[in-house]
């Protein structure tokens, strides 16, 4: 049986849609737009589901309306799950009415119920089952016989054979009215609700939407993220991951030695394969923690409240609250960020969206943040790290005012946001969506990341007469890095071919950029941890003002090649990504120069 979830944004459909499958789900898009879709079988039958986007109407306004409008529509549907927000039943049920117009069954799911008693909400389930004409379950989040009821209600044949009030998707005035009025009356029959009744929510959105202390809470709420993250996670638990795994490559190599292993190929397994592999997934504690981080923020509804609190700082740019969204989707991974622009209605506004959000440093990007907060900047890691998030900040408002300014002048938007109720998160959600997300990683760095460090491997062994065992100096990446490393000379001070390739690898995968750091580091020395900063190659990383200017180029220069394919599908010019990606990356070369100057300058002086 296929059953399709409909209901408003925010009306508990993801919830309902992860209870009712647990591990028995796939995550795709739908065919011909980058919008998420997700399926799945019901625990312990055969039916299957999938959760449409979320909606207000079948007369669709956006492009996830039109996607669930289009597969009610015309798509083979035994069963809906219309899912309603039992503490917003009017509103919910203008979708209710016309979904009925389909012809098709309809079982009306109303979630929430632990807030009735808190909200002072009375609910008659059965009378409102005998006004609409259709079946009524009441779920819970803590009575798990309600998902039963739900499953059992799917199997029997509904007892009700024609819905009531059904009313076709119209633009007209006068049938919307007539609408509004029907369910009016149904609202006063089923529901009552006292009024004035202070909730938790509001006395949560009375502190963390403050008009003075909104935005200083959400700053520290970030840099307590982002510390815990990268200072305790990073610093703790990263480090003994790469010296156990240091250790474990040196007696690996040893014993291959032994074994009159030929030396290529030890140095191809222990450096290019398990060297490169196994460095990235020391990194994985702290993405985890950024993941988990990042899904209970969205789950307990605080996530969806940024974009409030943000919205009268970003309208002086040209942009709207909408944009927020896709900055921290953006945080975990570029690429969904750049997709989920597709909710934003102003093309010039979707535009400045899809260029400005690789600027924010996202979870590929956090092992680079990582491994030079727990070397070079270790006693002062905390500010270093708070630094590089600040101007991130500062970047992205610079290119939007740019962007104001030179390229796009009109007004933005004016932004309406539905904010959902503060609860307390579903921990086997969360569970579920890290698990996701770190299983991507993985696939991620067993892949590109393996297959160009492999790459890497050969070109930094080998010269061009294909002779092994030459000084990495001689090698053939070395003379194709040389090319450009003048570009990097005003940057770093010097004109090093292992930082320009190790840079330029970033635009494959930014994962990859300290794999090739480390791999060239354990190449060119017979250091024991391969470590980046006693390697002469790296020797330039002594200046704090070479590191930290090398840094902020590896965050604001081009984005993955990933997040690239995405911003041209989603500006749908060529031409146009293309003067971005320059324009972005010359910004990023003229910011690292300047950085670079100045700090070198107060060393200088420091020393003096």
């Amino acid at each position: 049986m296929n059953i399709a979830l409909v209901g408003n944004p925010n009306s508990g459909k993801s919830t309902l849609f992860s209870a009712l499958t647990k591990t028995h789900q796939t995550i795709g898009n739908f065919p011909g737009v980058t919008i998420e879709k997700k399926e799945g079988r019901i625990e312990e039958t055969h039916h299957h589901i999938i959760d449409l986007p979320g909606t207000y109407s079948l007369f669709p306004y956006s492009k996830e309306e039109e996607i669930t409008a289009d597969y009610l529509n015309n798509e083979k549907i035994d069963v809906i799950f219309n899912v309603i927000d039992g503490t917003c039943l009017e509103r919910s049920l203008f979708l209710t009415t016309q979904l009925l117009s389909l012809e098709k069954r309809v079982i009306v799911v109303i979630t929430m119920e632990d807030c009735f008693k808190k909200e002072k909400i009375s609910f008659n389930k059965k009378k409102l089952e005998a006004l609409l004409g259709v079946d009524v379950i009441v779920i819970s989040r803590k009575n798990t016989k309600s998902l039963d009821e739900l499953i059992n209600k799917i199997e029997k044949e509904s007892a009700i054979k024609e819905p009531k009030f059904a009313f076709f998707p119209s633009k007209d005035e006068k049938e919307i009215e007539k609408q509004y009025q029907m369910i009016e009356q149904i609202t006063k029959e089923v529901y009552q609700k006292e009024e004035n009744v202070k909730t938790w929510s509001s006395r949560l959105d009375d502190f963390f939407l403050h008009p003075f202390f909104a935005i200083p809470i959400f700053i520290l709420v970030m840099v307590s993220m982002y510390a815990f993250v990268i200072l305790v996670v990073g610093n703790g638990v990263t480090p003994l991951l790469e010296t156990g795994l240091s250790s474990a490559l040196e007696k690996l190599s040893f014993l291959l030695e032994q074994n009159n292993i030929q030396p290529w190929l030890n140095s191809l397994f222990v450096h290019g394969v398990l060297g490169s592999v196994g460095s990235m997934l020391c990194f994985l504690p702290e993405l985890i923690a950024l993941f988990f981080f990042i899904a209970f923020l969205e789950n307990t509804g605080y996530l969806a409240r940024i974009s409030f609190i943000l919205d009268g700082l970003l309208q002086k740019v040209s942009l709207s609250g909408k944009t927020m969204i896709p900055f921290l989707v953006g945080s975990g991974c570029s690429v969904p960020g750049i997709m989920i622009t597709r909710t934003i209605p102003s093309m010039e506004e979707r535009e400045k969206a899809i260029v400005l959000t690789p600027f924010v440093p996202c979870s590929a990007k956090l092992p680079i943040i990582v491994l030079f907060a727990s070397h070079i900047f270790y006693e002062k890691r905390f500010f270093f790290v708070i630094s590089l998030y600040l101007l991130a900040i500062l970047f992205i408002l610079i290119y939007a005012f740019i962007f104001k300014k030179f390229f796009q002048k009109s007004h933005t938007s004016e932004f309406f946001i539905e904010l959902p109720k503060y609860h307390w998160p579903n921990l086997k959600y969360i569970a579920y969506d890290v698990y996701e997300k770190g299983k991507s990683f993985i696939k991620k760095t067993m892949s590109i990341v393996l297959l160009c460090s492999i790459f890497v491997w050969f070109l930094s062994s080998f010269s061009w007469n294909l002779t092994y065992g030459i000084p990495i100096e001689k090698s053939i990446l070395s003379d194709l890095g040389r090319l450009f490393s003048w570009l990097f000379y005003p940057m770093v001070g010097e004109n090093s071919w292992a930082l320009t390739v190790s840079a330029f690898q970033g635009i494959i995968a930014k994962e990859q950029v300290v794999s090739s750091l480390r791999m060239i580091a354990g190449l060119d020395s017979s250091l024991g941890d391969e470590s980046i900063f006693l390697s002469s190659v790296f020797s330039m990383f002594q200046s704090k003002s070479a590191a930290y200017a090398y840094i902020l180029f590896i965050l604001f220069s081009a984005p993955c090649i990933s997040a690239i394919a995405a911003m041209k599908k989603e500006l749908g010019s060529t031409k146009k990504t293309i003067k971005y990606l320059i324009f972005q990356t010359v910004l990023a070369f003229l910011l690292s120069y300047l950085a670079f100057g100045i700090g070198s300058m107060i060393e200088g002086a420091l020393s003096s």
